[in-house]
């Protein structure tokens, strides 16, 4: 009988202890018997389970795919980078990164960064520097001045790095023009532009999980003339198309803060129009047969924020 009572407590003993370690799996199918203590960004803590009192270990996450907890629960690593795979309730214990389980239910934590999954993004790009008119009319000749331009646009992301945006908002040329003698008008006069526009544009950013990165962005603005004036005053919209096709390339920084739901970005850009900025009256001060368009270079600032969640 007591042969019978020490055999059931053996094996009793045993199964306790094998069910009080938890087995990390390594991403090459190694298994360690440990005791798991903190998991941090970047690195699993533990003891060795065959000896609690000896020291510390602890290996990089990258290589960690799984953890097997003595409570049952198992935490899934991504191979890539050691994150948590799936999303849940998180909640923090004695180790620094442990999930609960309600039931047969396992519950793991979502990346922290959403990458922007089929998600709306709004906001304000600014656009600050010079323009120029660039003509083959030989009658007189330009210097540049200032273009500004404001559009509040709407982006949605197709991916975390490809997207489209559209939106409207108003641009301002200034530019002085000196005529010759043997123009219609001679003499200097300084113009002021204004223009409503139709930006279309595709944006491309380089990455989806840092706080820094690469943005591309393309397309087409679409512009309708509001004003034409000059230093006179006079309303010179006759003179001018009503409206404008102008290619606009930007590329340069973009930052993200912390939940992805805020990016800023900086850099340069240039447009330039397709089509001929003066209408046919325009020959009283152009000489029959040319033409000429707007160039602007300058500095781009974008922000933009999304708007409800990601769809995945």
């Amino acid at each position: 009988m007591k042969k019978t009572m020490y055999f059931l407590l053996a094996i009793l003993f045993i199964a306790t202890g094998i069910k009080a370690q938890d087995i990390i799996t390594l991403t090459n199918g190694t298994q360690i018997q440990s005791k798991v203590l903190d998991i941090t960004p970047g690195e699993v803590k533990y003891k060795d389970f065959n000896n609690p009192d000896g020291p510390t270990n602890s290996i990089l996450k990258s290589t960690v795919a799984s953890i097997q907890y003595a409570n049952g629960v198992r935490t899934l690593f991504n191979e890539a980078t050691g994150d948590k795979a799936r999303s849940g309730n998180f909640v923090r214990g004695n180790r620094s990164d442990e999930y609960k389980s309600s039931g047969n239910k396992e519950y793991v934590r979502k990346p922290g960064h959403k990458g922007g999954l089929n998600a709306w993004y709004f906001g304000v790009n600014i656009d600050l520097g010079v323009s120029n008119v660039s003509t083959s009319d030989p009658t007189y000749s330009s210097s540049a001045n200032t273009y500004s331009a404001v559009n509040f646009l709407a982006t949605y992301m197709f991916n975390p790095h490809v997207g489209i945006q559209f939106g409207l908002g108003d641009e301002v040329y200034n530019y002085d023009v000196d005529y010759n003698a043997n123009s219609g008008s001679p003499g200097a006069y300084t113009y002021s532009l204004t223009y409503f526009t139709i930006p279309v544009r595709a944006v491309y950013f380089s990455n989806s999980k840092e706080r820094v990165g690469f943005y591309a962005m393309a397309g087409l603005d679409f512009s309708v003339l509001g004003v034409a004036r000059d230093n006179y005053q006079n309303n010179l919209s006759t003179y001018y198309s009503p409206s404008l096709v102008s290619p606009y390339i930007s590329c340069g920084v973009e930052f993200r803060n912390r939940n992805d739901r805020v990016v800023w970005m900086i850099g340069p850009f240039y447009r330039t129009s397709l089509n001929n900025i003066y209408s046919a009256d325009a020959t009283n001060y152009l000489t029959a047969g040319n033409s000429a368009t707007i160039n602007s270079v300058g500095i781009s600032l974008s922000t933009m924020r999304k708007y409800g969640r990601s769809r995945r």
